[in-house]
């Protein structure tokens, strides 16, 4: 068996809300023409993180969605995930 990262329940769960939370969004924002969501959480140097979504027409490079996090002062730049429309 493979040694896979476990994630709390809890994490899970809140990841799964800020997922499903957006739908309403995510459905207007395809029906324009954007073909990817990514999910990304901004971490600045003080405060609590903070849940983005980001939406592209086509594949987001990773160098764009780094830039759009470092504009936000993030200090972590590769805490996203990308999810398809």
């Amino acid at each position: 068996m493979k040694n896979k990262k476990r994630r709390s329940a809890p994490l899970r769960a809140q990841q799964n809300f800020a997922r499903t939370s957006v739908l309403p969004e995510t459905v207007r924002m395809a029906k324009q023409g954007y073909t990817h969501r990514v999910v990304a959480w901004v971490h600045p140097e003080e405060g609590d993180d903070i849940m983005e979504s980001i939406y592209y027409k086509g594949i987001p490079q990773d160098a764009d969605v780094r830039n759009r996090l470092r504009q936000k002062g993030s200090t972590v730049l590769d805490d996203y995930e990308v999810v398809p429309l």
